[in-house]
């Protein structure tokens, strides 16, 4: 097991080809068993069908770009940063706007008691939500003028949970662990902090995905002048481990 913050920038490059009008690139590869990640960027004006995988279930983070996922006889607009998840093993497409659509891609391995769980959530999955939309959380870790929103909460997908964290220096969430669940962070606009793991520090930038090391004591700084805007991307080893969210995660009513 590593003990070293690994990051990439989520970014699609010239050098980065577009075959039939997408360009689609792994990225952290091999980082959490049962999990991969693609940063994604369709061109503007494009269709493209998403084929259902085995035993997988994707999850999609729209961060730049406009368009419209078609699933079934849904047709749902993408106009801010929006996530989506499909049904399980269902054929999907997406639609560009004018301008090229970047999306994070989240493939998850689903294992056997995952695929019972959601055979039996009917109607929960297909899944949407506009971050202008989620709910605001608190937690013990971050200060009174950190706000934290829920992407995903614990009830959606067995074992995978989403929700972002924003404020402004000088502040920092405080340093923690949790060894029962895999962690990745990626940068929003305008996102310029520090992460630290044990030993280990690393500047984290808007469109970088980095993975903190699984069971390492990690906390996030950033200085005075400068701005903290993150989504945290959670994936436990068991579905009963979800329970740390809701002790963890306050809702706030408003």
């Amino acid at each position: 097991m590593s003990n070293k913050i690994n990051r990439v920038s989520c970014e699609i490059g010239e050098a980065d080809a577009f075959n039939r009008g997408i360009a689609r690139k792994s990225v952290l590869a091999g980082e959490i068993n049962g999990l991969e990640t693609f940063c994604v960027e369709l061109a503007g004006g494009d269709v493209y069908e998403n084929l259902p995988e085995e035993k997988t279930l994707k999850i999609l983070l729209f961060t730049n770009g406009d368009g419209n996922i078609i699933h079934d006889d849904l047709s749902i607009p993408v106009h801010e940063l929006t996530l989506f998840i499909p049904g399980m093993h269902r054929t999907f497409s997406i639609e560009s706007g004018r301008e090229n659509l970047s999306y994070l891609e989240i493939v998850m391995s689903l294992t056997v008691q995952d695929m019972e769980i959601l055979k039996r959530q009917q109607g929960v999955l297909p899944y949407y939500m506009e971050y202008g939309e989620c709910k605001k959380y608190n937690e013990s870790i971050k200060s009174k003028k950190t706000i934290s929103r829920m992407i995903l909460n614990e009830d959606i997908v067995p074992r995978l949970c989403m929700g972002s964290v924003e404020t402004s220096g000088p502040d920092e969430v405080a340093a923690h662990t949790h060894p029962m669940l895999d962690q990745l962070f990626f940068g929003l606009p305008g996102n310029n902090c520090m992460v630290t793991a044990g030993t280990d520090e690393s500047r984290f930038l808007a469109n970088d995905l980095l993975h903190i090391p699984l069971g390492s004591r990690h906390g996030v700084s950033v200085e005075a002048g400068k701005y903290l805007h993150y989504i945290w991307i959670d994936l436990f080893h068991t579905k009963e481990q979800m329970g740390y969210m809701k002790n963890n995660h306050i809702i706030i009513d408003e």
